[in-house]
């Protein structure tokens, strides 16, 4: 859908620059950015600026890349490893615009302002090298922009580096484009050799497909052996309040009596005894005791954390989430919205302490800043997803209804929520001792009730009133009728056998997968929602429910078996994240691009036989060859899904192979241009093609 909606941008803007050419009259700085939905706003708030400096009459002119516009076309075999680079055809007309207004002579500077990622930092080296021109070349400067408002603009603006690209940043992003090309030529080929049905395998995608097929094993092997049950010994109270209303409680036995029994005999022979023996007793002594638990407000939005809510609480899929919130950064209303950082910069920290002070009083703030844990692969120079503005009510932004107004409804009041006081919970607890058979025995009874909802005000305050008004009140009273408990108030009403059922695995949703696979350290925020798109056009995800439960489809086992046979080492949880470390230490500037994917390369020819392509200067040569021999390559053999047939053996698979080739030379001879045929061909032909009447006719 994302990618789509791009494309149509990109028509759209080609149409608009070809109508209105840019051609300066005076000194102009040139903004060059990825989105277009981002040129009318940065210019709006760079026009005054530039403008009005001292440095004399300038402009200012923004122009867009739409996102990468090189392309990959292969890969060298050598020490350097080097990469080939060819212009995306669908962008060829909107880059040789902004490849003209670079070497315009009244262009004073160039100022490269893709994202500020990874993927940005290699857009903007691919804009210097590639554009830069030979004649003239213009004064060139690095900005980012974390957010689509007129502060961060201005802010990045004037904070723009003469250095303009982190080299460890690129080589980093080139490591990624290479592994993954080497990677998906080489295994992919080799895949659809074998199931013409499957088209890929990948770093991140079959990870993310073992993550499934295991879930999915969980469930099957859950209703093949059926539910589970478990036993406990359960009392009941009958309480006696002062006021002398009478109330029935459930409690618990404690120490060797809080046994979980596999077998319902043995627990009911136990419950027998206590019955026998405790029924109707009052407890010789009781202790009370209060408790206050505290349920942190939640951490501010990244990328995967975002997708997760929306997918859970709005029901919307990755894809969908990651449009719409690409759609509220560049309206300026969220800051950068592929972010892995929890982090709030200090003046939103203040701007949010006044905004919860003012709607739900001073002692709802939470006092002190929240230092979280960052993890190793977070891009620490974003801030967390959150409004631009806080003050902005999701009521009073002018966006569209569906998804993006649900989306920011759910950003802004998570943000809110994040700097709000905890949810503090009240329990009290009855500990009874009786004595049975001159051995003591111990029974305990509690009563909860939220004493404070803290941050839960922030998402739905009229849930908050109706629960303190109805259920908190019944809980309430409920506790304080505990705290003046005495023994003689107290009597054990009966002993019974409680029963437990183990719960079925869930299988996943679009967010809980990709948390998963966040927390195994696989992939990055711009590529989750990507990834699973791609997973259900190819047939290799389905959706069980309206829910968004997600299941493996025919391709996904395929696929799945296929790549834990041949290239087994590299869809493992643990070694994907290896990989995306070993990826951020390249940014880091702790390891050398060639060293990581010379040992990427070795170790995924130990996957092949590669003794005939020795000879092979680069990836495609490579992939040409081992396309040409494939058959000599074992055969696929897994388990089959259900319905379809089993792979071919080895001598079968090379009879098949023999019978493609046959085919593709006789529909070779088909697709060539007939001859003309001779007029006495014709007729002759014609006579022998006339049906003869039958005697009936």
């Amino acid at each position: 859908m994302f990618t789509r909606l791009c494309l149509k941008l990109n028509n759209r803007f080609q149409t608009e620059a070809t109508k209105y050419p840019f051609k300066p009259t005076t000194s102009t700085v040139l903004v060059i950015v990825e989105s277009p939905n981002k040129v009318k706003l940065i210019e709006s708030h760079l026009r005054p600026l530039i403008e009005s400096s001292q440095e004399g009459m300038k402009r200012v002119k923004v122009m867009a890349t739409i996102g990468h516009f090189m392309e990959m076309v292969d890969v060298k075999l050598n020490e350097s490893f080097g990469v080939k680079w060819q212009l995306t055809p669908e962008k060829k007309s909107c880059i040789e615009m902004i490849r003209t207004a670079i070497a315009h002579p009244l262009i004073s500077e160039v100022v490269l302002a893709s994202d500020p990622d990874r993927e940005g930092e290699l857009i903007a080296a691919h804009v210097h090298d590639a554009l830069f021109p030979k004649e003239k070349a213009p004064y060139f400067s690095r900005a980012y922009f974390y957010a689509m408002t007129k502060e961060m603009i201005v802010k990045g603006y004037m904070n723009r580096q003469e250095l303009f690209v982190d080299k460890h940043l690129v080589e980093s992003a080139l490591a990624r484009h290479i592994i993954d090309r080497m990677f998906g030529f080489v295994a992919s080929n080799h895949l659809m050799l074998r199931n013409k049905n499957c088209r890929s395998i990948g770093r991140v995608q079959t990870p993310a497909l073992n993550l499934i097929e295991q879930r999915e094993g969980s469930i099957q092997e859950y209703e093949n052996r059926g539910v589970t049950y478990t036993y406990s010994i359960e009392p009941s109270f009958s309480l006696k309040s002062r006021s002398g209303a009478a109330r029935e409680l459930k409690g618990a036995f404690c120490d060797d009596l809080s046994t979980i029994y596999e077998r319902e005999a043995e627990c009911a022979e136990a419950v027998a005894k206590l019955s026998k023996g405790l029924s109707g007793k009052t407890p010789d002594s009781v202790t009370i005791t209060e408790s206050t638990k505290s349920k942190s407000p939640p951490a501010p939005l990244t990328m995967v954390s975002l997708i997760d809510s929306a997918s859970r609480i709005l029901r919307i899929k990755g894809d969908a989430v990651t449009a719409a919130a690409q759609a509220l950064f560049t309206q300026g209303l969220i800051t950068y919205p592929r972010s892995d950082s929890e982090r709030l910069s200090e003046d939103f920290e203040n701007d949010i302490a006044a905004y919860v002070k003012q709607q739900y009083g001073e002692k709802m703030m939470f006092a002190g800043r929240r230092v979280r844990k960052v993890s190793k692969n977070a891009e620490g120079a974003h801030e967390a997803i959150r409004p631009t503005e806080i003050r902005k009510l999701p009521s009073k932004v002018q966006v569209e209804e569906g998804n993006v107004r649900a989306l920011y409804a759910l950003i802004h009041d998570h943000t809110v929520a994040s700097r709000m006081l905890p949810v503090a919970t009240k329990t009290v607890t009855v500990t009874m001792n009786f004595t049975l058979d001159s051995t003591p025995v111990q029974a305990k009874v509690s009563q909860s009730y939220v004493s404070e909802f803290g941050y839960l005000q922030a998402f739905d305050e009229s849930i908050i009133q109706s629960k303190q008004t109805n259920d908190q009140t019944e809980s309430k009273v409920k506790y304080e009728e505990l705290l003046s408990l005495r023994a003689e108030d107290i009597g054990v009403s009966s002993v019974t056998v409680a029963r437990h059922s183990d719960t079925k695995p869930s299988r996943f949703t679009e967010g809980t997968l990709i948390t998963a696979l966040k927390d195994a350290g696989i992939g990055r925020p711009s590529t989750y929602a990507t990834t699973l798109q791609k997973l259900n056009e190819r047939g290799y995800t389905k959706y069980h429910d309206a829910k968004g439960k997600l299941g493996l489809g025919p391709n996904g086992q395929a696929a799945s078996a296929f790549a834990r046979q041949h290239y087994q080492s590299f869809v493992r949880i643990d070694f994907t994240g290896q990989m995306e470390n070993e990826l951020n230490d390249i940014a880091g500037g702790e390891k050398k691009r060639v060293d990581v994917v010379n040992k990427f390369w070795a170790q995924l020819k130990k996957c092949l036989v590669v003794s005939d392509y020795r000879a092979a200067t680069t990836v495609q040569e490579f992939t040409t060859l081992f396309r040409r021999d494939y058959r000599n390559f074992p055969s696929m053999s897994y388990q089959s899904p259900a319905g379809q047939p089993n792979r071919q053996t080895k001598t079968e698979n090379n009879d098949s192979a023999k019978a493609e080739e046959s085919a593709e030379k006789k529909s070779a001879e088909t697709k060539k241009p007939k001859e003309k045929k001779k007029v006495s061909d014709k007729k002759a032909e014609s006579k022998k093609k006339k049906p003869v009447k039958s005697a009936t006719a």
